[in-house]
């Protein structure tokens, strides 16, 4: 059965689930995590059944025996929202990599930059304030970090860039020297997104379950 259909399945039986509004792409994503929680919820449902039908345990077993069954759902639904928090981790420590530059090879070639940067923000700070951040951006846009660099190594009592400008340049700056990684990232950061919403309509889901015991 392809991914799509657990997901489908899922907002048939569970009208919960109808609010996920989940693209193709992140279904296809997290296909492990949709089919286990379809499969494990149909399980959870039968075994609340079987237990209702039990004339042989006490009102305290079967309540012990469904405790069980739903921790070892619960625990396993972690470990897959775990597997796609792990893709986030790992797609942003390739973008770290991927942007981060090296640092000086000796304190001749540190102290060569910090004059660099200095003489970088010395002239930054006779302009106004539009034509340092005409500046910045352009550099940014065009994959050089020297002005952005420059002024986040600017002594704390400085104040040459608004945060908000800084921000943009720097996102700018990572786009156009990594793409790819960017794009990976941002794949898995909307996977991580669909995944808790899946996970808490889950015990949404199970509460609901529960309830019409």
């Amino acid at each position: 059965m392809e991914n799509e259909n657990f997901y489908q399945k899922l907002k048939q039986e569970f009208p919960e689930f109808n609010t996920a509004n989940l693209s193709d792409d992140t279904q296809k994503s997290l296909e492990s995590l949709l089919s286990y929680t379809s499969g494990s919820l149909d399980t959870y449902r039968i075994k609340i059944a079987e237990l209702k039908a039990d004339v042989v345990h006490s009102e305290l077993k079967k309540s012990e025996l469904l405790a069980e069954v739903k921790v070892k759902f619960q625990k396993t639904l972690t470990n897959e929202f775990q597997h796609v928090q792990d893709r986030v981790a790992v797609a942003q420590q390739a973008l770290d990599a991927a942007t981060c530059e090296p640092e000086p090879k000796d304190s001749s070639a540190a102290l060569l930059r910090h004059l660099e940067q200095r003489e970088i923000r010395d002239n930054l700070s006779t302009m106004p304030l539009a034509k340092r951040t005409e500046h910045l951006i352009n550099g940014a846009q065009g994959g050089d970090a020297a002005i952005l660099r420059a002024i986040e190594a600017q002594p704390i009592v400085s104040d040459l860039m608004p945060l908000d400008v800084m921000n943009r340049a720097n996102t700018m700056y990572v786009e156009k020297i990594a793409p790819q990684q960017t794009s990976e990232l941002a794949v898995a950061a909307a996977n991580l997104d669909g995944a808790a919403v899946i996970r808490n309509l889950t015990e949404v889901v199970l509460g609901h379950i529960e309830q019409a015991i």
